[in-house]
C-alpha cells in the first residue's frame, strides 16, 4: 500500500468553542501565503507520490491552499480532498481548488440550527452553509461531504433531526456525524466547567442512531464509527490510515507513521515555516520507534471501527508477528459477538449499530 499525505494548515479566522486542535486566529494574509510555500518547498522534496491527500486543519481554504498544492499537479493520486468552511465556498475558490487538482470537500457545517452554531462560535448560518454548498456542487466538486456535530448542550432531537434531513436534502456523497467530545482548554470545556454541567453521553449516541436511521434509509452506507456515504464515495484517505498505510504529515502540529517511526512535526507555525525556508527537516515532538508487535498491532485492530471489519487470522498472515495474539483476540472478539455488539461475516468480525458506540472499548480490550 502507497503512502498516505495529511497536510495541516493551523490558521482560522476563529476559535470554534469545542476546539482542541492546534489552530491559531491571528496569522496574517502575508503569513498563511508564506506557510503554504513552505509547505510547497516540502511537498516538492517527497521522494513518493501519494496515493492520497487530505489537506485539513484549521481551515486550509483560509490558508491559501492552491499555493502549496501546486507541486501536486499531475501526482495521480487517487483522491485529493480538501477541507473547506461555508465561508470559503465562493465560486472563486472552489475553482482554484478543482485547479490544483482537489477532487473530493470536506464541509464543516457542525449543525443546522442557527443557536446551536452561535453557541459553538461558528461564523455561518444554517441558510449560508446550506448555499456554499450548493455552490461547491454547481463548481464542480462532484464528490463532497457535510460533517455535523452530534449532542450539542442544549440540542434537542427535533433540531438534531431537522438537521441531519436537511444535510440530506442537499445530496452529499459523504456525511459525518461526530459525537461531541468535552477537551481540555476549550471555550466548551471551561463553560462547563463554570455551569458543572457535563454533555450527557447517551444522548451524544442517541442522536448518532438517529442520524444512522435517516442516513441509512437515503442509501448511504455506515462504513466507519462517525461516517457515512454513498456506496463507492468512503474516504479513502481514512479508510487507508483505518487499513494500516503509512502516512506523511506535513505541516505544523501534523503527525506521521512511516515504518516503525511516529512522529508529529512540533505545533510551531514559524518554526516550521523557518525550516523549510532554509532547507531544513521541521522540528519534530513525541518522536517513537515501536517494536515490531506493536507496529503491526496499530496497523491491524483498527479495522474493527469499520464496516469491513477486524479478522485475525488474516492480520496474522500479513503480519506473522501477531500469530500469538490469535486466539486471545478471537476470544474477546466471540464474546463481544455474543454480546451481539459485533457480527462476524467469514473470519472478520464488524461492530452492530450497537456495538459503533462501544467500539472503543472492545479495542481496549484487544490492545
Amino acid at each position: 500500500m502507497q503512502t498516505q499525505l495529511y497536510v495541516h494548515f493551523p490558521f482560522c479566522r476563529s476559535k470554534c468553542a469545542y476546539c482542541a486542535l492546534f489552530s491559531r486566529t491571528d496569522a496574517d494574509a502575508a503569513f498563511r501565503l508564506r506557510y503554504a510555500k513552505a509547505v510547497a518547498r516540502l511537498v516538492e522534496s517527497l521522494d513518493f507520490a501519494p496515493e492520497t491527500i487530505y489537506f485539513g486543519g484549521g481551515t486550509p481554504s483560509f490558508s491559501f491552499a492552491e499555493a502549496a498544492a501546486a507541486p501536486l499537479a499531475g501526482c495521480g493520486a487517487r483522491e485529493f480532498t480538501v477541507e473547506l468552511n461555508p465561508a470559503d465556498a465562493t465560486p472563486a475558490e472552489a475553482a482554484r481548488l478543482l485547479a490544483c487538482g482537489a477532487d473530493r470537500a470536506s464541509m464543516g457545517v457542525q449543525s443546522f440550527d442557527d443557536s446551536v452554531l452561535r453557541a459553538m462560535g461558528r461564523a455561518h448560518t444554517a441558510a449560508q452553509a446550506a448555499a456554499a454548498f450548493r455552490t461547491l456542487k454547481r463548481e464542480g466538486f462532484a464528490n463532497a461531504g457535510i460533517d455535523l456535530i452530534a449532542g450539542w448542550p442544549g440540542q434537542g432531537a427535533e433540531s438534531w433531526i431537522d438537521g441531519v434531513k436537511r444535510a440530506i436534502d442537499l445530496e452529499p456523497q459523504h456525511v459525518s456525524a461526530y459525537s461531541l467530545i468535552r477537551e481540555a482548554g476549550t471555550r466548551l470545556d471551561a463553560a462547563l466547567a463554570e455551569s458543572g454541567a457535563e454533555p450527557p453521553a447517551a444522548e451524544a449516541l442517541d442522536r448518532v442512531a438517529a442520524a444512522d436511521a435517516l442516513l441509512s434509509s437515503a442509501g448511504y452506507v455506515r462504513y466507519e464509527v462517525s461516517n457515512w456515504a454513498k456506496p463507492g464515495f468512503e474516504c479513502l484517505h481514512n479508510m487507508n490510515v483505518w487499513r494500516g498505510a503509512d502516512y506523511l504529515g506535513a505541516g505544523a502540529g501534523a503527525f506521521s507513521r512511516m515504518g516503525a517511526l511516529r512522529w508529529r512535526t512540533a505545533p510551531d507555525a514559524e518554526a516550521f515555516v523557518r525550516a523549510a525556508e532554509s532547507g531544513a527537516e521541521p522540528p519534530r515532538t513525541e518522536e517513537e520507534t515501536c517494536g515490531a508487535e506493536e507496529d503491526a498491532v496499530s496497523r491491524e485492530i483498527f479495522m474493527l471501527r469499520t464496516r469491513e471489519g477486524f479478522d485475525p487470522r488474516a492480520a496474522a498472515r500479513r503480519r506473522p508477528v501477531l500469530a500469538g495474539r490469535v486466539a486471545e483476540w478471537e476470544g474477546v472478539l466471540e464474546n463481544s459477538e455474543r454480546a451481539g455488539l459485533l457480527a462476524r461475516r467469514g473470519g472478520a468480525f464488524s461492530p452492530t449499530p450497537r456495538g459503533f458506540e462501544v467500539v472503543d472499548s472492545i479495542l481496549a480490550g484487544l490492545v
